[in-house]
């Protein structure tokens, strides 16, 4: 049986005493003092074996194996970093430890570290079923209390106890592929949820062989159905007409008009009438206003998740905000700007004023932007300083070769190429007296380390102030 949690520490006494206060609290427990032994266990443990990594990020090297495992892990658990000091609780932060503790650990700290770990790993698993590209999500769990989307939940659910065809139409962006997959996980498909689009298959008609191949006993989703040439259609009819057993099944997604398309002769009129027994329409965001405020709280949850944002909640005039402005984009449109506000968001609440693009486009809201502060004016000379320069560099500097030429010059009095080295020692007092002895920024411009710099300045005898 494989532990729920993981204790790597160097020191025995301290991982042992971590353990025995994790088993105190109901929590089976190993005590590791190699990162390596900790990372086979991730590696081989199966979804939800292992629940949480307390590891001591006083070895650097061992955090940063344990980093990348629960990055790619399957199921990855919540990394907890105990942490010395406030520089080593930030690193463990970012590289995303779910909090930092800094010891000596009291029980009642450990116990809500532990839980606030599980209960965030356990919503970092559900939004990862609701994302486009996981498969597992069901149809229960979509969001939607509008009475259209709940219509569309309905028929989707009943279209899963089938093995028809399944025409999901709406505009872009509102959640096509999502249902498809939902659809797919809730009819419990044997085979693999596999992903067409219809376009690219006229470049490549072979990738739609491969497809069908790969989603035998599945789902094979073709989006943009609408596009797909003559070619597909015909492959299309004829897989639907066969209905061979074991098959993969067949979802297709437009945003067009395809009764236009069968008018005007660009969509096969016996395929239009396959698709069409099971179709169905998923509404415009715009036509759902009520199922706003959800979607919005869990693409905050999923944003803070992933840039470890500070709002926590949405305030009235936000949320009046986003229920007022059309969606054009739809739910795609409204995930990215919760994202975007998320890392704008300066404290716990987000309010207009962290949608800006939003409010400008809405009738009632008006969101003063402060304008950029000005650029610091810094001196800079008339010309180019560079090889070959007919004009001074900054202050009177003149970069010279045994006394001869102005600028920086290539050759030298006889006409022939300087050295690297004379030319580079130019550069650096061209740079020492152009940034007033700023190294950092010297450094940085000349791209090099302050350390490579300070040795390159001793070398050629150049003073800091020079």
């Amino acid at each position: 049986m494989f532990p729920q949690v993981l204790v790597v520490h160097a020191a025995k006494e301290a991982r042992d005493a971590m353990a025995s206060a994790l088993h105190g609290l109901g929590y089976a427990a190993a005590a590791l003092n190699s990162a390596q032994r900790a990372c086979e266990l991730l590696a081989d443990a199966s979804q939800d074996q292992i629940k949480l990594v307390i590891a001591c990020a006083s070895d650097a090297e061992a955090l940063s194996r344990l980093a990348e495992a629960v990055a790619t892990a399957r199921a990855a658990p919540i990394l907890i970093v105990i942490a010395q000091n406030g520089d080593e609780a930030d690193a463990a932060l970012r590289l995303g430890a779910a909090d930092a503790l800094i010891p000596p650990v009291l029980a009642s700290r450990l116990s809500a570290a532990v839980a606030n770990a599980d209960a965030i790993h356990s919503l970092r698993r559900r939004l990862a079923r609701l994302r486009p590209e996981q498969r597992g999500a069901t149809i229960g769990e979509l969001t939607g209390v509008s009475p259209a989307m709940r219509r569309a939940c309905e028929l989707a659910r009943k279209a899963a106890t089938l093995r028809t065809p399944v025409l999901l139409e709406g505009e872009a962006g509102v959640g096509k592929r999502l249902l498809a997959r939902a659809l797919h996980a809730e009819s419990g498909a044997q085979g693999p949820f596999v992903d067409v689009d219809c376009e690219n298959a006229r470049k490549n008609p072979r990738d739609v062989e491969n497809a069908l191949r790969r989603a035998a006993g599945g789902t094979v989703y073709f989006h943009d159905i609408a596009d797909a040439d003559e070619a597909l259609q015909t492959l299309l009819l004829r897989l639907i007409s066969a209905a061979e057993a074991g098959a993969a099944r067949i979802v297709c997604a437009t945003s067009k008009d395809l009764i236009a398309r069968v008018r005007s002769g660009a969509f096969r009129q016996e395929l239009f009438y396959a698709l069409t027994i099971s179709p169905i329409t998923l509404p415009a965001l715009r036509n759902r206003t009520e199922d706003i405020p959800a979607l919005a709280r869990e693409f905050l949850i999923a944003a803070n998740l992933e840039q470890n944002g500070r709002a926590s909640r949405i305030g009235e005039d936000a949320l009046r905000l986003l229920r007022s402005y059309p969606w054009p984009g739809n739910v795609r449109q409204l995930e990215a700007a919760m994202f975007r506000a998320a890392a704008l968001a300066d404290g716990p609440t987000l309010s207009p004023r962290e949608f800006p693009q939003i409010a400008k486009h809405t009738r009632g809201f008006s969101i003063d932007i402060p304008p950029a502060p000005p650029l610091r004016e810094r001196p800079r000379h008339e010309g180019p300083a560079m090889l070959g320069a007919s004009a001074s560099p900054p202050g009177g500097l003149r970069a010279t070769a045994n006394g001869v030429g102005v600028g920086i010059p290539a050759l030298n009095e006889n006409g022939e190429v300087r050295s690297l080295t004379a030319i580079e020692a130019d550069i650096i007092r061209l740079a020492l007296k152009h940034y007033r002895g700023h190294m950092t920024e010297i450094a940085r411009r000349l791209g090099i380390g302050r350390s490579t710099l300070y040795r390159k300045i001793r070398e050629f005898g150049l003073a800091q102030g020079a």
